[in-house]
Formats: C-alpha cells, structure tokens, sequence
C-alpha cells in the first residue's frame, strides 16, 4: 500500500473536494435519493458549501491525501466544541 501524505485542507482546495463528495454522494446514493437532485444539484451545493465552510472555519479539521497522481481524497473530523 502506498503511503498516504495528509496536509490540513483549505480554501484553495474547496472545489476539488466538492466535486470529489459530490462525485461519492452520486455513487453512493443513487437509488437513494431522486436522480435529478443527484445529478443537478449535489454538484452547485458542494460547491457553494465548501468555501462557505472553510470561511467560516478557519481551524476546520479537514484533511486532503493524496496517494497518488491520480488519486486525492479527503477526511473530516468533526469540531470539538
């Protein structure tokens, strides 16, 4: 397995990391939800959400990997209050 490099996500990465959730939520929810909303909307909602998100939370616990070129994903960890 290779290794994987975590470094904190930011603004910056907010559109990749949108269409990489939307991309999972179509897989993983279709069948689920309404087809239309998967296919028209998940998209335009991530990615108004993220940046709105890394905004609003600058110490957000958000991580990117990346193992490889070709792959990037993504982890949260919800804030302690």
């Amino acid at each position: 397995m290779s290794p994987i490099s975590l470094t904190p996500a930011s603004a910056p990465d907010a559109e990749t990391i949108a269409r990489l959730q939307a991309q999972s939520w179509r897989i993983t929810y279709r069948g689920m939800l309404p087809d239309e909303s998967l296919d028209r909307h998940v998209v335009a909602d991530r990615l108004a959400y993220w940046p709105t998100r890394f905004a609003k939370f600058a110490s957000d616990r958000s991580f990117a990997g990346q193992p490889s070129v070709r792959e990037v994903r993504y982890w949260w960890a919800p804030l302690t209050l």
